[in-house]
């Protein structure tokens, strides 16, 4: 029998680990600018990820 890993990121679909979680709001961002090119909608779409990001 396999020993249990105590890494909880092993348990977690690949939707919902750190790095695309992470990649995820660079790409909305991102996304926003490409689309847009109105800086104060993309650092508002930017805050709102971080702030979801921080509380969540």
């Amino acid at each position: 029998m396999a020993p249990q890993s105590t890494n909880i990121w092993d348990y977690k679909p690949s939707w919902c680990q750190p790095w695309s979680i992470i990649l995820t709001g660079i790409v909305i961002t991102s996304a926003s600018w490409l689309v847009l090119h109105i800086l104060w909608i993309t650092a508002g779409v930017a805050i709102l990820i971080t702030v979801w990001r921080v509380y969540f």
